[in-house]
């Protein structure tokens, strides 16, 4: 009797598990049961969790984790300027590890804060650049997104954010018909395309910042003044550039990308520098903050060069495919500065966590 009351329950189990691996994958049980039913040493190599999920469908597991942000290393920035994707811009970058056997049906990743009521930019992630480590694992590279033209907008609302959206878009693998909520992710199908699923992830920005070391004046030249700046990378980020070299194969001007360095200046009100915008001075005046390499005429430029990278070379042929730092790495650029920001011989440098003021010589 005891015999068969043990297989019995043993037989009443298994359906439990069963039936808990169907629901599951179609997305009906809330995570609190999926956690419960899932066995241990199942298909799935990640549990359902705050940033992470796995559906069994047809016996095959379909998973998705993020890991969190990796602080890159020289290999890393190496195996990054080796990828033929990599456009030849440079600026910062920032790896997210994501661990997933899902199909992506775009390579673009949306990383968005908010600001007021709406979400905006901050970094763009660049899978078809992605550095393998594993089968599944992915280092994810992200650069700099529109928001960091504004320094107001970077201090007021970036800096406060406990979260940001991240937003990634992989082939359907679930018949998901409305939102589906495991932790802190979120997925749901697209309103555009009938393959596609979204998948929305709230995760605490990558930690780092700038450091301004020095500033050296170096002179004036074609209403320019010019400056040796010399910085400091800290936290989970890196910078690459690219060189350009002259006939005699020495490097000559260096690629410029947005770095959250600005220059305070007050202006007459400036139609069209909405973002540039800190606050008012008076009725007539105002206190902007000018961004570095956004395109703008009168904005920060560094392309005069600079140094302190590390080049990577493709041998035996020896073709440059760039250079790099990594965090903790000191460098230096020349800064442009156009005469119109000059005010009593003052120069006021800030980034969005400190600031460095500099009074040119007499």
């Amino acid at each position: 009797m005891k015999r068969n009351i043990a297989i019995l329950m043993a037989l009443g189990f298994t359906m439990l598990l069963l039936l808990a691996g169907i629901f599951a994958s179609e997305g009906l049980f809330p995570t609190d049961l999926i956690k419960v039913f899932k066995p241990r040493g199942s298909l799935c190599p990640v549990s359902n969790s705050t940033y992470s999920f796995c559906f069994i469908k047809d016996g095959k597991a379909h998973y998705f984790e993020i890991s969190g942000w990796v602080t890159p290393n020289e290999t890393m920035m190496e195996n990054l300027l080796k990828k033929p994707h990599v456009y030849r811009f440079g600026g910062l970058v920032f790896f997210l590890a994501v661990k997933t056997n899902l199909d992506w049906r775009s390579y673009s990743v949306a990383a968005s804060c908010k600001v007021g009521e709406l979400y905006k930019n901050c970094f763009y992630g660049h899978i078809d650049w992605a550095i393998s480590v594993k089968d599944t694992m992915l280092l994810i590279p992200f650069t700099l997104g529109e928001i960091w033209e504004s320094y107001k907008i970077v201090r007021e609302h970036y800096l406060n954010a406990s979260n940001i959206r991240l937003k990634f878009y992989v082939y359907k693998f679930l018949e998901v018909t409305q939102l589906v909520k495991i932790g802190k992710i979120c997925l749901e199908p697209s309103d555009y395309d009938p393959y596609e699923l979204d998948i929305y992830v709230e995760y605490p920005p990558p930690n780092f910042h700038i450091d301004i070391k020095n500033v050296t004046y170096w002179g004036f030249e074609g209403g320019w003044y010019q400056f040796n700046m010399t910085l400091q990378l800290l936290g989970d980020v890196g910078m690459y550039a690219y060189y350009e070299f002259n006939e005699f194969g020495q490097k000559e001007t260096l690629s410029e990308e947005m770095l959250p360095i600005y220059l305070l200046t007050v202006e007459e009100s400036l139609t069209g520098y909405e973002l540039w915008f800190v606050e008012t001075i008076n009725e007539t005046h105002n206190l902007y903050a000018v961004p570095t390499a956004t395109g703008h005429l009168f904005a920060l430029r560094y392309h005069q060069g600079g140094g302190g990278f590390k080049d990577v070379w493709s041998e035996p042929q020896h073709e440059y495919l760039g250079s790099y730092l990594v965090s903790g790495n000191y460098f230096w650029i020349v800064i442009d500065v156009c005469s119109v920001y000059l005010t009593n011989n003052t120069l006021v440098f800030v980034t969005p966590w400190e600031m460095f003021q500099y009074n040119l010589p007499a």
